[in-house]
């Protein structure tokens, strides 16, 4: 299972978004998503279970994506 790797509100999660953007990392906006992993989960920690499915729909996105990029 997807495992935090970081967290953070306000000032600390634009600095974790500038910092993802500088690594080419990907960010997905999905609010009520994240509100909701904010609150229930722990960095080093598994997602839940009941988030599990929404995540991989969002890996399987972003990867039919990278795929169709290198195609193009």
């Amino acid at each position: 299972a997807p495992v935090v790797v970081a967290k953070g509100a306000h000032d600390f999660a634009g600095r974790i978004r500038r910092l993802a953007f500088q690594h080419n990392v990907v960010i997905v906006e999905d609010k009520m998503l994240a509100r909701d992993l904010f609150k229930r989960c722990m960095v080093g920690r598994e997602i839940p279970d009941d988030r599990f499915r929404r995540v991989a729909d969002i890996y399987l996105t972003l990867r039919r994506n990278r795929g169709e990029a290198q195609h193009a």
